[in-house]
């Protein structure tokens, strides 16, 4: 079946050799420019990546609701939604924090991401993006920890600079009848030859879904969200340019319907749900030397979840809440020469992470009003560092392309626990990776490629105590880094009327982290499990797609074929085709 697919989308490529092309599928199809693989623009053809990328700012006033549906028709990415104020997506048969997620070059990702479906996507306003570019299976060389699955990189509205002046503005609103959606966005932006200028402020409301025949209102599903964002660029001189970011999203009653359909609660609720990043970034070129850019990114992000938890029949009203504050800094130095047989290009530099986590729990007896603090779901005023020193360079050679990168990372947990006192845990990995294409025509190329990753234990996988999903977790100051060696090959041709991808790869995963029952132990009702390096699996798969001008006015914007084998201790097979035609 795979090869008839192959087959069928050269045939097609070859047979519309002759047809008329609109322009905006040219510039789609033939020109295509992502950053996430080598942490700097690079033309999509050369690399030896499963890379694509999705302009989401153009589609927003149409279909999308949230971040994780502009990912559903996405090939090779599959999305769980379980409530409406989540959804994750999965990459090459991983999600939660064994894919990493990133926006504008900082990492999203903290130490607090748990394994599973999570809702950090859905914790960025859609309404200040422009592109998202999904990296399958790599990121671990280029962005440090987590990246097993892939990367996700989000990147915000950009303002141009612009002569003469410019003055823009939107304004849009949408409203779904049966309560079920009410947004108001607005946007603003200024630009001259010195300034670039946007801000935008949305405000939403999501009622219960309803479904459809046989599904009905999905209740509890309601939440209200309130952002706001501003970006300004300012030309500091010549040869520099200073960028301000600020981003806040703030949720509140976002409420965990499989919780309280499945798992016997009368409230489970996250109230509110907020993060905030700012950053600063400087951008200096240096010349015509061998290091022609430099650019310094400090930033501080803070996110907090607090959840609202009662059983059903029970008098005790619990609130958990966690917070995450993050320092972080990224230094880089740009590579471009051209050599007499080619051209080098590449970066170095230098990034570290600081997360402090703040965690309490207060259970309420709402007969008699006492109310009792305890240990919240992980360590209070604990702290955990990353430091990493990468390097990713890629050399041109007439008709071949190669690329090399490498990475080492330090990791410091501190922990802080009543019983045990302070608890020091140091870990460090050693990342590469490198790929060969071959130009096999002027906008085709055959690549091979092999990638190594890891993922150092976060503050989840250490110090987790309390009830996660169906299961009662306590802690385990005792893991080490999960690793992943990747071996890949892809062809990929891109010209005026077509877009062909086609991918395979194995990705074999060594000490994986995973829950273990113990015994027949119980707490609360729900069984104990704690986290070991116990386990290990290979991920088999086969990715392709095609997008193909079939007329003037006629184009078949996607079809797609994702195939994936997940072998472990349990056995995971998925498949999925999809196909989308565009007049």
């Amino acid at each position: 079946m795979a090869l008839s697919i192959i087959v069928n989308m050269l045939l097609i490529n070859y047979l519309q050799g002759q047809v008329e092309t609109p322009k905006d599928t040219t510039r789609i199809m033939l020109s295509e420019v992502v950053i996430t693989a080598g942490r700097m623009p690079m033309p999509t053809i050369w690399l030896p990546d499963a890379i694509s990328s999705k302009d989401i700012d153009s589609k927003l006033f149409t279909t999308y609701r949230t971040n994780p549906e502009a990912l559903i028709d996405e090939a090779g990415v599959f999305v769980q939604k379980t409530n409406h104020g989540g959804g994750s997506p999965f990459l090459r048969g991983l999600t939660g924090n064994q894919v990493l997620f990133l926006f504008d070059g900082i990492r999203l990702s903290n130490s607090t991401m748990r394994y599973g479906p999570n809702q950090l996507l859905n914790t960025v306003n859609m309404y200040g993006i422009e592109r998202v570019e999904l990296l399958h299976g790599g990121g671990s060389v280029e962005y440090g920890s987590d990246a097993l699955g892939g990367s996700i990189q989000l990147f915000s509205v950009e303002q141009p600079f612009s002569s003469p002046n410019d003055f823009n503005g939107r304004l849009f609103t949408r409203m779904i009848t049966g309560n079920m959606e009410q947004t108001v966005n607005g946007r603003l932006g200024f630009g001259n030859q010195k300034l670039a200028l946007t801000t935008g402020a949305t405000g939403r409301h999501f009622g219960d879904l309803t479904g459809g025949d046989t599904t009905g209102l999905q209740s509890p599903n309601a939440y209200d969200e309130v952002d706001f964002d501003i970006k300004l660029k300012a030309k500091a001189g010549k040869n520099s340019v200073l960028t301000f970011f600020f981003q806040r999203v703030h949720q509140s009653g976002v409420d965990v319907y499989h919780k309280v359909a499945l798992e016997n609660y009368s409230i489970h609720r996250m109230n509110p749900q907020l993060r905030n990043l700012i950053y600063v970034k400087l951008e200096q070129l240096l010349g015509d030397g061998f290091f022609n850019k430099l650019t310094i990114t400090p930033s501080y992000q803070f996110s907090a979840e607090q959840r609202q938890i009662q059983k059903n029949g029970s008098r005790i009203f619990r609130e958990e809440r966690d917070e995450v504050a993050t320092k972080g800094f990224i230094a880089e130095l740009f590579t471009g020469k051209a050599i007499d047989w080619g051209s080098l290009r590449g970066n170095t530099g230098f990034e570290v992470y600081n997360d402090l986590v703040r965690s309490n729990r207060t259970d309420t007896d709402l007969s008699n009003g006492s109310v009792i603090s305890k240990r919240g779901l992980y360590p209070d005023n604990s702290t955990n560092l990353s430091m990493g020193f990468f390097s990713s360079q890629s050399l041109e050679l007439r008709r071949w392309v190669i690329n090399a990168g490498l990475r080492f990372s330090f990791f410091k947990a501190e922990i802080n626990e009543t019983d045990l006192g302070n608890i020091v845990l140091n870990t460090n990995a050693l990342v590469g990776n490198t790929g060969i294409t071959f130009k096999s025509g002027n906008y085709s190329g055959i690549f091979l490629s092999v990638n190594s990753g890891f993922r150092a234990p976060n503050m989840d996988d250490l110090g987790t105590l309390g009830i996660v999903d169906f299961r009662y977790e306590v802690p385990n100051y005792d893991l080490s880094p999960q690793r992943s060696m990747q071996l890949q090959l892809g062809y990929r041709l891109r010209n005026k009327r077509s877009a062909i991808e086609v991918y395979a790869y194995q990705n074999r995963l060594n000490n994986l982290i995973v829950r273990s029952r113990l015994g027949n132990d119980s707490i609360e009702g729900y069984p104990v499990y704690l986290k070991e390096n116990v386990e290990k699996a290979v991920i088999r798969g086969f990715e392709a797609s095609l997008k193909q001008s079939i007329g003037k006015n006629i184009s078949l914007k996607e079809i797609s074929l994702t195939l994936t084998d997940k072998t472990s201790q349990n056995r995971n097979r998925f498949a999925e085709f999809r196909h989308c035609l565009e007049v």
